[in-house]
C-alpha cells in the first residue's frame, strides 16, 4: 500500500524523476509510518492538517495529524522540497509563558544543549539515519525551551525541546547555494502548532553572507530577535490569542549587515517561490 501510494503521488510531481539510494527509501518509509501512526492519536488532543512530507529525495502531500492544530507553509526558496512537521508533546502554558523575545545562546555541549539534542535524536527515531557525527547549528533557548537546527546524513530538521518530552521538530531545507544575494533573507518554512494558550509560531530560513541580524515585528508580540547561525536563521514566538494570520511571518522584518545598517522589509518579500 506504502508504495502504491508513492506511485501515485510521483505521477502528479512535475520535478523530474530521480534516484535515491537504500538509506534515502529506508528515511523516506520511516517518514511516512511515523505520520500515520500518529494518526491514531486520541481524537480530542488532535486535529487532522494536510502538511507537505519531504523525505531524502521526491515530495509527497498526506495527511497527517499531531498534537493541536497544524498550519505548515511548503519550503519557498528556489524549489527547495517542502516540509514535514511532527510532534511528540504540546508545549505547556507555563513553558510558552517563559518565552523571550531575544534568545540566549547555548554552548554545544552543555546539559541544556545535550538534553535537547536527545530529544531531536529520540523523537525523529529513524528518519535521523545511521553513522556519522551530526552537525548542530543555530542552537538558543527562549525560557524553558530550547531550539535547534540538527543536520545528519544528508537529512536537515527544526527541533523545538522543553526537556520534558515537550517539542516538536520539522524537516528543513539544505543550504542555498549561489543564489541569494549577500545582504538579503529567504524564508525556507513556517508554521504553526498548538491551539489556545498553547499556540506557537516558528519560522525559518536562510541569510546572506552578510547578514548579521534579523528581527521579526509581529502584532501582539514583542520584537523578535532571531538567531542567525552559518547562513540559516530560526525564530519562534507564542501565537497571539487574537491573531489573524497564523503559519509564519507577517508583519516587518528588519535585516541588520556587517556595514552597521539596518533595513526593513515586509514580511511578504520574503515569501519567494519560484
Amino acid at each position: 500500500m506504502t508504495q502504491h501510494i508513492f506511485d501515485q503521488l510521483r505521477s502528479l510531481d512535475s520535478a523530474p524523476a530521480s534516484s535515491i539510494t537504500a538509506d534515502d527509501a529506508e528515511r523516506r518509509e520511516a517518514l511516512l509510518a511515523q505520520i500515520l501512526e500518529s494518526s491514531t492519536a486520541t481524537p480530542a488532543r488532535r486535529r487532522a492538517a494536510y502538511t507537505w512530507v519531504a523525505a531524502g529525495v521526491g515530495a509527497m502531500l498526506v495527511g497527517a495529524a499531531a498534537f493541536g492544530a497544524v498550519v505548515v507553509a511548503p519550503h519557498l526558496f528556489g524549489g527547495t522540497l517542502p516540509a514535514a512537521i511532527s510532534a511528540s508533546g504540546q508545549l505547556t502554558t507555563a513553558q510558552l509563558a517563559s518565552w523571550t523575545s531575544v534568545p540566549t545562546s547555548v554552548a554545544p555541549g552543555s546539559p541544556i544543549a545535550t538534553d535537547a539534542q536527545s530529544w531531536c535524536e529520540t523523537n525523529l527515531g529513524t528518519a535521523n539515519g545511521e553513522g556519522g557525527t551530526p552537525a548542530i547549528s543555530n542552537l538558543d533557548s527562549r525560557g524553558a525551551v530550547t531550539s535547534l537546527v540538527y543536520q545528519r546524513q544528508g537529512m536537515v530538521y527544526y527541533c523545538l525541546s522543553a526537556g520534558d518530552g515537550a517539542g516538536l521538530w520539522e524537516v528543513v531545507g539544505d543550504a542555498p547555494t549561489g543564489q541569494l544575494a549577500p545582504a538579503d533573507i529567504v524564508l525556507d518554512s513556517a508554521g504553526s502548532h498548538g491551539s489556545g494558550s498553547t499556540a506557537l509560531t516558528y519560522a525559518e530560513g536562510f541569510a546572506g553572507a552578510d547578514v548579521t541580524a534579523v528581527t521579526l515585528s509581529e502584532e501582539g508580540v514583542e520584537p523578535i530577535v532571531a538567531t542567525v547561525d552559518g547562513g540559516r536563521w530560526t525564530a519562534w514566538w507564542p501565537t497571539p490569542a487574537d491573531a489573524t494570520s497564523v503559519g509564519g511571518p507577517a508583519g516587518e522584518v528588519a535585516i541588520t549587515t556587517t556595514d552597521g545598517s539596518t533595513r526593513s522589509v515586509s514580511a511578504e518579500s520574503i515569501y519567494r517561490a519560484n
